[in-house]
């Protein structure tokens, strides 16, 4: 059997802490191997919660740590963690893709570089109000 998927976190608000949830109750798929935040201390709190006791790490430990980095913090956050992925070769799943379309330029120039990327597109349907 194939090693499991090493995922970093970054971010557990509430769309980090849903999927770290998740990751945490299938193991033999991907295992949850780091967690990033700004807020530390919740982040400590919350992984040691966890059955795999992800480490609490800065975000170079967290890229280097990591198969595939998911990004569930900000958009703000994107501008650092972005570059690091992609200068690391690591794969990258961004939360906040609302802040990909001003960076979409900039990361077409990276393509063939050896680290990939693709834009999804996605329509909600519902009511406001």
């Amino acid at each position: 059997m194939p090693a499991a998927l090493k995922v970093g976190l970054l971010g557990v608000g509430a769309i980090g802490q849903i999927l770290a949830t998740a990751l945490d109750a299938e193991p033999d798929r991907a295992v949850l191997a780091a967690i990033a935040d700004q807020d530390r201390p919740r982040a400590e709190t919350f992984a040691a919660q966890l059955k795999a006791r992800p480490a609490v790490v800065e975000i170079d430990e967290l890229v280097r740590r990591s198969d595939l980095i998911i990004e569930a913090a900000s958009q703000a956050a994107l501008t650092e963690i972005v570059p690091r992925a992609l200068r690391a070769q690591k794969d990258l799943m961004v939360m906040s893709v609302g802040a990909c379309w001003s960076m979409k330029n900039g990361l077409r120039k990276r393509r063939g570089k050896g680290a990939g990327f693709t834009f999804l597109r996605a329509r909600l349907r519902g009511s406001m109000g």
